[in-house]
C-alpha cells in the first residue's frame, strides 16, 4: 500500500484485523503493521507463531525478517516496555519527560500534557496533580504560569520519571478497586496482589462539583467499575472506599437482593 494516502492507516488496520480476527485477544495484538504474539510457554509460542505466519501467507502478506524479533521475554510496544508480569514506560520517553523544560506558552503546555496524558494510567491522581496546568488550557484563561503551575509540573514529572511499574492482570485472580474523590477530581486504582494494574482519574464536571461528599465518592466507584469492566466482569473483586456512607449504600443494596 502506498505511503502518504489519507486513508492508508485505517484501511491497513482494518485489513490486519480481518486477517487475524480469529487470534485477536487470544494470543495476538495488532496495531497497524505491528503484530505482538504472546504465549505462556515457548512450545505454545512456537505454535502461535506458526498459526499467525500461516494466516499471513494465506493472504499473501509477508514479513521482513530483519524487522522481526522472536521468543522475546521483554519487548518495546507503543512506548511501553512489556515484560513477564509487568509493564512500564519506555526509558526513552521517561528521559524526554525528565529533560522537559517548563512550558513558555499554551502550545508548549499542550505538547507536554499530550505526552503525559498518554501515560496517565501510570500516575495515581493524575487529574488532581495536573489540574493547575489543565486549567490554563481553558479558552477563558490568559497565560499565567503561576507557582502552583510550576509545582504541578514538577510533581507530574517526578511521578513519571520514578520508573512506575504496573502489573499485568491475571484473570484467574481477584481484583481490588480502590476509589477516592476530592472537591475537584475523582480517581481510583485497580489492584491485584497488592500491585497496581492501572490508575484512573478525571476532573469533576462543574455540575458534579456540587454533589455531596458521598455522591462524589459513589461517582468515583461507578466510574471506575465502568472503566475497568473488561477486567471485572466474570472475576471476583472488592471495592475499597474511605467513605462510610458509600459502604452503607452498597451494604443496603446487597441486603435488598
Amino acid at each position: 500500500m502506498p505511503f502518504g494516502l489519507t486513508n492508508a492507516p485505517t484501511t491497513f488496520s482494518t485489513l490486519m484485523n480481518q486477517v487475524l480476527h480469529e487470534f485477536l485477544d487470544e494470543f495476538v495484538v495488532v496495531y497497524l503493521d505491528n503484530i505482538v504474539i504472546y504465549s505462556r510457554t515457548l512450545a505454545e509460542h512456537v505454535e502461535h507463531l506458526r498459526q499467525v505466519l500461516a494466516r499471513l501467507r494465506e493472504y499473501e502478506l509477508y514479513e521482513k525478517v530483519s524487522k522481526c524479533s522472536f521468543a522475546q521475554e521483554t519487548i518495546s510496544f507503543l512506548g511501553h516496555i512489556v515484560e513477564r508480569g509487568r509493564i512500564r514506560m519506555d526509558p526513552k520517553k521517561v528521559q524526554a519527560i525528565e529533560e522537559w523544560q517548563p512550558p513558555s506558552d499554551v502550545y508548549d503546555l499542550r505538547t507536554f500534557l499530550g505526552l503525559a496524558n498518554y501515560y496517565r494510567h501510570f500516575v495515581k491522581s493524575y487529574s488532581e496533580i495536573a489540574r493547575p496546568m489543565t486549567d490554563l488550557l481553558k479558552k477563558t484563561e490568559t497565560w499565567n504560569w503561576t507557582p502552583q503551575c510550576q509545582e504541578s509540573f514538577d510533581r507530574l514529572k517526578r511521578a513519571m520519571v520514578t520508573d512506575p511499574v504496573l502489573a499485568l492482570p491475571d484473570m484467574s485472580k481477584s481484583f481490588v478497586v480502590e476509589t477516592d474523590a476530592s472537591d475537584f477530581a475523582l480517581g481510583g486504582a485497580l489492584m491485584q496482589d497488592g500491585h497496581p494494574v492501572a490508575f484512573e482519574s478525571r476532573k469533576l464536571k462543574d455540575v458534579e462539583r456540587h454533589y455531596s461528599v458521598h455522591e462524589k465518592e459513589l461517582l468515583a466507584v461507578v466510574h471506575c467499575l465502568r472503566l475497568w469492566r473488561h477486567y471485572l466482569l466474570g472475576s471476583p473483586f472488592v471495592v475499597k472506599t474511605d467513605n462510610t456512607a458509600v459502604s452503607h449504600i452498597h451494604y443496603s443494596f446487597r441486603s435488598d437482593q
